[in-house]
């Protein structure tokens, strides 16, 4: 498979980290979404502060896994909470009404009513997607990993290996995304022979969450900010770090602190480098420093420097 070259974007990430620190060019954090996007919430999970491994949206409702139980949400019946104590590395969406969970040592199928444990025939690192693709499984392999599906079946297949343990896996019908060595990679069917190397960063290590949008871009949730991602470009789209998935053009978010999940739309009209900037610097211009949330929106879109220099322009009439 070939791999392309990676584009570091160091000054974008730098902004990032700006927005995530108390104090952002004298003004507070940014914790609201892009105000371009529309977003409701839609639930709120009993995650109850515990670390989450993944998320997911299914035909019946949500799917949480947390380090030791896996949440299920069914719109008729609410929220369903299985202990799982053994730890949860992992699951996916294999129908429309089956889960399939990796713990250390075995495979769990879980639909309604019914549950069914095998022993995993190799330890699993990993596991996720959504049908009607196979799931993905991260597994050891030589020194390295291996990210494979159709494990056990004539369908198998070694997509990507990679000498350190990729994070923020995602697996859909849009494509495979993960970080690994501090770079953001894709792969897409369409494009099947290439793994994209997106963007690169040392900030990307801290990465929990991707997910690959039907535009080919892509969501990844940091652990104190989300970005909509393209070819050499990083669009912050909200304060706190998602765990994501997608449902037709719409982004659905989980905040793990909270536990609510929003439902987000609109990405399609943003994440544009020039249009983002003119934006930005025209609300500046039309007084938007005076206003604390929009002051703070513009830092969070271009970085505390372009911010200032726009705002000394707009003083002194340029």
């Amino acid at each position: 498979m070939r791999r392309t070259a990676v584009v570091f974007l160091f000054g974008v990430f730098g902004a990032v980290a700006q927005a995530q620190t108390d104090e952002v060019c004298g003004r507070s954090v940014f914790q609201g979404f892009d105000s371009r996007l529309t977003v409701r919430p839609l639930v709120t999970a009993p995650i109850h502060g515990t670390p989450v491994v993944e998320f997911a949206v299914t035909q019946r409702g949500y799917a949480i896994a947390t380090a030791q139980r896996m949440l299920v949400h069914a719109r008729e019946r609410g929220w369903s909470s299985i202990p799982l104590p053994e730890g949860v590395r992992g699951f996916a969406v294999t129908a429309p009404r089956e889960l399939v969970v990796a713990t250390k040592s075995r495979l769990i199928f879980i639909e309604p009513g019914k549950r069914q444990e095998i022993a995993s025939p190799t330890e699993v690192l990993a596991m996720f997607g959504k049908g009607p693709l196979p799931p993905m499984e991260l597994v050891s392999s030589g020194g390295g990993f291996q990210l494979v599906t159709g494990r056990g079946t004539r369908a198998y297949r070694s997509l990507v290996s990679v000498l350190d343990r990729p994070v923020a896996l995602g697996w859909n019908a849009h494509g495979l995304s993960f970080v690994s060595q501090g770079t953001l990679r894709r792969w897409r069917p369409a494009n099947a022979n290439v793994l994209d190397a997106m963007v690169g960063d040392r900030g990307l290590t801290t990465a929990r969450s991707s997910c690959v949008m039907p535009d080919g871009r892509v969501l990844l949730g940091l652990q104190r900010s989300t970005l909509l991602i393209s070819e050499g470009y990083a669009l912050p789209i909200v304060g706190f770090g998602a765990f994501c998935d997608t449902s037709g053009n719409s982004a659905l978010l989980l905040d793990p602190d909270g536990g609510v999940v929003w439902d987000v739309r609109g990405l399609e009209d943003i994440g544009t480098a020039a249009a983002d900037r003119a934006r930005a610097r025209k609300m500046l211009q039309s007084g938007g420093a005076s206003r604390p949330e929009t002051w703070a929106e513009v830092v969070r879109i271009a970085g505390c420097s372009q911010a200032l220099g726009w705002r000394a322009d707009a003083s002194a009439g340029r």
